[in-house]
C-alpha cells in the first residue's frame, strides 16, 4: 500500500499515468523479460536445467539465444543439488559457444524461500551488485521446510521470490518439476500449489521427446506481452577432455536449435478431441479448413487456462499449416479419422 509522509494513502490519475512512457525490456527477446517472477516447467529428464544454463550464459555473456537478442548482465545460478554437473555443463556450453562466461556466479548451497534469514542472507550478497538474472533450480531444494501444496507456505515462497526481485531488480527464473498427472496429455502445469501460477509473470514449458530426441520449449504465459513462437531444440555431446577415475571421457551435453519436430504421439485429451470434431464438422467434406484455433476455443467455451494448452498443442501438430489468416488444416490427417 502506498501512504504519502503523513501515512495517507495516495492514488495517481489516469491522465496524469497515460502521459508516462512505456517501457518493455526484455533479458531475452520474446522470452525473459527484466525485473520478472518466472517459472521454467518441465517433468524429470525434460532438459529443463539445461535450458535454464542456457539462458543463463546467454545473458551473461550476451550471445543470441535461437536468433532472439539478449541483453547481457551479472547472473547468479543457485543450484539446490548437484553442484558439480552444473560445473560440468557450464563448461560445456563455454567450451561449445568458445565463450567465458565471467559474469555467472554459481551459489554456496540452496536458499530456503520459506525461512527468512535465508533469505536475508541472500539479499545481503546481491546488494552491492546489479544483477540481471537469478535462476533457483529447483523449488524443491530451495523451497524449505514445508509442503509444495500447501497454498500459505507456497504464498510465503513466492513473496520471498518477490522479494528477492524487487530488492536486486534482478529478473527470478525459478526451475520447478511438473507433477505426473496430465503428462501423457501434454498437459504440464507447476507442481503444487496453484497460487504459484497465479504469482508468475511468465511461464514456460520444457518437454523431450524420447524417439526424436527433440526438446519442446513453449511459453504458456506472459503477463504483459503474447506468447512467443515454440521453439525445438536437441543437443550435441561435448567431450571435455578429462578422464574419470576408470579412464572413460568426460562428457556433457549442450542444446542447439533443430528443425526436427517430435515425433512422438500424445492421447488427445478431452478438450483436443472437442476441437478436433468440431473441425471435421466445420470442414463439411472439404480436405482442407482454413481455422482461427483461438476463436474456435473461445466459442467452444474452454476455459482460458485450457484453450492455452489446446492452442499449444494445436500449433505443434504436422496437419495444421500456420498462415496470415490462420491455420490450414488438412481434414484427412487429423488424429482419429
Amino acid at each position: 500500500m502506498s501512504m504519502d509522509a503523513k501515512g495517507k494513502y495516495k492514488a495517481d490519475g489516469l491522465v496524469d499515468l497515460l502521459g508516462q512512457k512505456q517501457s518493455l525490456n526484455w533479458l531475452i527477446e520474446h522470452w525473459l523479460e527484466q525485473g520478472t517472477f518466472a517459472l521454467l516447467v518441465g517433468a524429470e529428464g525434460s532438459f529443463k536445467s539445461f535450458l535454464a544454463i542456457d539462458w543463463a550464459l546467454s545473458i551473461a555473456t550476451g550471445q543470441e539465444w535461437n536468433g532472439c537478442r539478449v541483453a547481457p548482465g551479472r547472473v547468479l545460478y543457485i543450484a539446490g543439488e548437484g553442484h558439480t554437473g552444473v560445473i560440468r555443463r557450464m563448461r560445456g556450453w563455454s567450451d561449445h559457444h568458445g565463450r567465458v562466461a565471467d559474469d555467472v556466479f554459481l551459489g554456496h548451497g540452496s536458499v530456503e524461500l520459506v525461512t527468512p534469514s535465508d533469505v536475508v542472507r541472500l539479499e545481503d550478497y546481491l546488494r552491492d551488485e546489479q544483477w540481471a538474472l537469478i535462476v533457483i533450480d529447483t523449488l524443491a531444494r530451495n523451497f524449505g521446510p514445508g509442503s509444495e501444496n500447501d497454498a500459505e507456505t507456497m504464498s510465503a515462497a513466492i513473496a520471498s521470490v518477490d522479494r528477492i526481485r524487487k530488492s536486486s531488480g534482478a529478473t527470478v527464473l525459478v526451475v520447478h518439476h511438473a507433477p505426473l498427472e496430465g503428462r501423457s496429455e501434454g498437459k504440464l502445469r507447476p507442481r503444487g500449489s496453484s497460487a504459484l501460477s497465479g504469482a508468475a509473470d511468465a511461464i514456460f514449458t520444457c518437454s523431450h521427446d524420447q524417439h526424436s530426441d527433440v526438446i519442446t520449449v513453449a511459453s504458456t504465459k506472459q503477463k504483459d506481452a503474447p506468447n512467443p513462437e515454440t521453439q525445438f531444440l536437441s543437443f550435441d555431446i561435448v567431450d571435455l577432455g578429462e578422464t574419470d577415475n576408470f579412464g572413460n571421457p568426460i562428457t556433457t551435453l549442450v542444446l542447439c536449435p533443430t528443425h526436427k519436430r517430435p515425433t512422438f504421439k500424445r492421447k488427445l485429451g478431452p478438450n483436443q478431441r472437442r476441437v478436433i470434431q468440431e473441425l471435421r464438422s466445420r470442414a463439411n467434406g472439404s480436405n482442407e479448413i482454413l481455422v482461427a484455433i483461438r476463436d474456435i476455443t473461445g466459442e467452444m467455451g474452454i476455459s482460458r487456462q485450457a484453450r492455452k494448452i489446446v492452442e499449444s498443442w494445436f500449433d505443434d501438430q504436422p496437419w495444421a499449416k500456420s498462415t496470415s489468416g490462420g491455420h490450414l488444416v488438412n481434414v484427412p490427417e487429423l488424429p482419429g479419422g
